[in-house]
């Protein structure tokens, strides 16, 4: 089986040997064959038909006839010779997906008409291959007559230019040089076919009726050119070969090869034996105006304004041209500054000399030439010397750097463009690549946050269990209190107290918020900062140094101890939420997210204007750090009465904040944000999978969801060493100790001062959330024990003369003393 080519689209049609016709295995289309079945004759068809795709017709044409000189019976290779002479090129319709001839070579003579046609009528095989002929046949006859009638619709042209306009996108120099004569041409009264300009208004797919119409009427072709291989380009040699076919029959016609940059000897064979102008003379525009003249036969030459020079001045002055040429050399050698001066003195002769002008021009930009001044890389518009020769040059010298300028201008936008979309795909490349991540970086943050969540939600309840100052203090699951350290000013004495639900510890006091919304503080007093007995409908405590803090359940505030707390200010206060304190100042949260704030403090609008949407504020001595519903963190100074912009302004997505020398913020995802206090450079992020983070003046803990414990900071007196422990819910700290509280409700701990006060933390037990039977159970019990002489602690009997002692636990009965303590019992 003989492999054909598609006349169409170039697929491959597979016939059988003698067949006459054959479907494409891509466009789809029945197209005929030759009858051959001689590979070599199939090959001279496939090549034949490549070049007619390709638009080359006049190579195609002489393919088909090496064909028809060995087989002059072949109706294929007739046909494909009518269709090479009327130019058919098979273009697919957008819409339909079908091929459609187009004409690029209209004929007066149609092609129903034509002998090639005729012949291959007479020679098809059959009547089924005929009918394919005669139906496209008709079809390109009904293409050729809408052409024909546009065409006599069109004024006749005095001249045809013929050129190649653009070359990988950007206009040829040729398309320059063509426009310059196009415009020296019409200023002398010619009218002009240039395509750049003529068929600007026009489809590519509707230049053919205009082509056609001013090749048939011009009686001159300019061939214009600066390369053999742009005047050999397919669309340049398919209009010139027409007019040199056209010329065959009409004497009278003229086609002049204009070159430039090129030598005469590299013309095509087909123009080399005309007569043919090099655009870089002198006076080649003069020339070619007055050989078109007489080819012409008309006079409006004359009735024009003078012709130009080609330097673009009306008249030279005496001894001014001369002188140009040396600007020309002095360009040409890159001698800027002898071009310059040499203008100078040309100007000093004839300050309107257009050329001189455009030479001080060229010599500013280090240009060679003029031609170069298209290369630039930005318009020279606002450049005095173009504005001047422009001023003073005749209209086509006008025209022509006009054009230089448009040109600049339009490579310049079309590079901005090219620029503009490079950046746009990049940044949509950008846009895709950083949604991936953080696409991936959400999943993971929310896979993170699914894990942890039930472990936070499991330790919440341990929240504030444990305090630890100067001293540690642990509230039991039955409502009393253990504590443990140095018991200077009576600090840890709180073995009978019950009925407690929170707990609190200042430096030297403790004080405990019973069931009942009383207040119960023992320790030091000095401030009356254990000045709470009076205290009703207490919901919340919060202690600093010297100074205690209670939140009413009508969400009003009061406060004993230190006055620069501003105790006297919180009775202004109404629908506060939480409060919290700090040696110097008081804050509280209202319902409204607005904050409250009270003491020390400079430039307080700050934050009572500025705060909004705050959850949780933890004070310190130096900073107080804010957190926003939106997990945002706030910071301020009120020492200072200004924000604290370098410590958090940048972080997201906080759960949870604590600032006690060190700044730490807990993400929803488990990884910790740490800043030590006041020095901002320490910023890392080394914990995750943290569930809670409370922290000392020196270090920060995070208590990781598997119950294991991780630190930052220094391990002043070995409190770090927590790296054995396990199974832990909670943590206080200090400067010298680390406290842990194990699910069990025992505790581990990590340095310390004493290890006879490390002891004292082994008996404690059950410490954990209060459960509201075992409070319960517990007063009735306490009460029912002393009521009946035992020991209030245990149940247990008491024996002794003068101090009763408990022979269960071991502990003396109480002495009716009170709670509190005056300075004068300090030891």
């Amino acid at each position: 089986m003989a492999a054909f080519k598609c006349k169409n689209c170039g697929g491959n049609i597979t016939a059988d040997e003698g067949a006459g016709f054959g479907t494409c295995e891509y466009c789809g289309v029945t197209s005929t064959l030759p009858k051959v079945s001689d590979d070599r004759l199939v090959n001279m068809f496939n090549r034949a038909n490549h070049f007619r795709r390709l638009n080359d017709f006049d190579k195609a044409l002489a393919a088909y006839e090496a064909i028809l000189n060995e087989d002059d019976a072949s109706a294929e290779a007739h046909w494909c010779v009518a269709l090479c002479r009327y130019g058919i090129e098979y273009v697919e319709d957008p819409v339909t997906r079908n091929r459609v001839p187009t004409c690029h070579r209209t004929q007066y003579e149609p092609i129903l008409a034509d002998p090639d046609y005729l012949a291959a009528l007479e020679h098809s095989a059959d009547s089924y291959i005929k009918g394919l002929y005669v139906s496209e046949a008709e079809r390109i006859n009904e293409i050729q007559k809408n052409i024909l009638k546009i065409s006599g619709r069109e004024e006749p042209f005095d001249v045809f230019i013929c050129y190649k306009e653009a070359d990988g996108g950007n206009r040829t120099k040729d398309s320059v040089l063509a426009q310059e004569i196009y415009y020296q041409l019409a200023e002398a009264g010619y009218r002009v076919f240039f395509a750049r300009i003529t068929l600007e208004d026009k489809l590519g797919h509707e230049y053919e009726p205009y082509i056609f119409s001013a090749l048939n009427s011009a009686k001159v072709m300019l061939v214009v050119g600066t390369g053999r291989e742009h005047l050999e380009a397919v669309w340049v040699k398919n209009e010139w070969s027409r007019y040199l076919a056209l010329m065959k029959k009409d004497r009278s016609r003229l086609l002049i090869p204009c070159y430039r940059d090129m030598d005469a000897y590299d013309l095509p064979d087909e123009l080399a034996n005309l007569q043919a102008l090099d655009a870089s003379k002198v006076g080649f525009l003069q020339d070619l105006v007055r050989g078109i003249k007489k080819v012409l036969d008309t006079s409006p030459v004359t009735e024009a304004k003078p012709a130009a020079k080609e330097s673009g001045a009306a008249a030279a002055a005496p001894g001014v041209e001369s002188l140009y040429q040396r600007v020309l050399i002095f360009l040409e050698d890159g001698d800027w500054k002898q071009a310059d001066e040499y203008c100078e003195r040309i100007l000093d002769i004839d300050p309107k000399h257009a050329p001189a002008y455009v030479g001080k021009l060229c010599a500013e930009l280090r240009v060679r030439k003029e031609d170069d001044l298209l290369g630039q890389d930005k318009p020279f518009d606002e450049n005095p010397h173009y504005q001047k020769a422009l001023k003073f040059a005749d209209p086509g010298y006008i025209d022509r750097f006009k054009a230089f300028n448009a040109d600049i201008k339009d490579r310049i936008k079309k590079e901005n463009e090219r620029l503009a979309k490079q950046e746009r795909i990049k940044a949509e490349q950008e846009r895709i690549e950083k949604g991936r991540r953080d696409e991936k970086e959400r999943k993971e943050r929310e896979e993170r946050i699914a894990r942890l969540k039930p472990i936070r939600e499991k330790l919440l309840p341990y929240k504030g269990l444990i305090h630890s100052i100067s001293h540690t203090v642990g509230l039991r699951t039955d409502g009393t209190v253990a504590a443990a350290g140095y018991n200077r000013c009576g600090r840890c004495n709180v073995a009978d107290w019950n009925g407690i639900v929170a707990i609190a510890a200042g430096g030297l006091h403790t004080v405990g918020l019973r069931y009942d919304g009383t207040v119960v503080a023992v320790g030091y007093n000095n401030e009356g900062q254990c000045n709470t007995q009076s205290w009703r409908d207490i919901i919340a405590i919060s202690t600093a140094d010297n100074n205690t803090v209670g939140l009413r359940k009508d969400g009003t505030v009061v406060a004993v101890g230190r006055h620069n707390i501003g105790e006297f200010d919180l009775s202004e206060w109404r629908d506060i939420t939480s409060v919290s304190t700090s040696p110097w100042y008081t804050v509280g949260i209202r319902e409204n997210g607005t904050v409250a704030i009270a003491g020390d403090v400079k430039n307080k609008a700050r934050i009572t204007d500025n705060w909004r949407d705050i959850v949780a504020v933890h004070c310190s001595y130096s900073y107080l750090i804010g957190l926003k519903a939106d997990g945002t963190v706030l910071s301020f100074m009120p020492y200072r009465g200004e924000e604290a912009k370098d410590i958090a302004s940048d972080l997201r997505d906080i759960v949870a904040i604590t600032s006690n020398g060190v700044f730490g913020a807990l993400k929803s995802d488990g990884t910790v944000w740490i800043n030590t206090l006041p020095d901002y450079t320490h910023r890392y992020t080394r914990l995750k999978d943290i569930v809670v983070i409370p922290s000392s003046c020196s270090h920060i803990y995070g208590i990781k969801f598997d119950g294991t414990v991780i630190t930052d900071g220094h391990n002043h007196k070995r409190k770090r060493n927590v790296s054995h422990w396990s199974d832990i819910v909670a943590v206080a700290t200090s400067d010298s100790r680390t406290i842990g509280l194990k699910s069990d409700g025992t505790v581990l701990v990590a340095g310390g001062y004493s290890k006879k006060h490390n002891k004292d933390f082994s008996k404690w037990s059950d410490i954990g959330p209060v459960s509201e039977a075992k409070m319960l159970e517990r007063i009735k019990n306490t009460d029912k024990w002393i009521s009946q002489g035992l020991c209030r602690y245990c149940g247990g009997e008491l024996r002794g003369v003068f101090r009763k002692k408990c022979k269960s636990c071991g502990r003396r009965a109480k002495k009716n003393k009170g709670n509190t303590y005056s300075p004068k019992n300090i030891h």
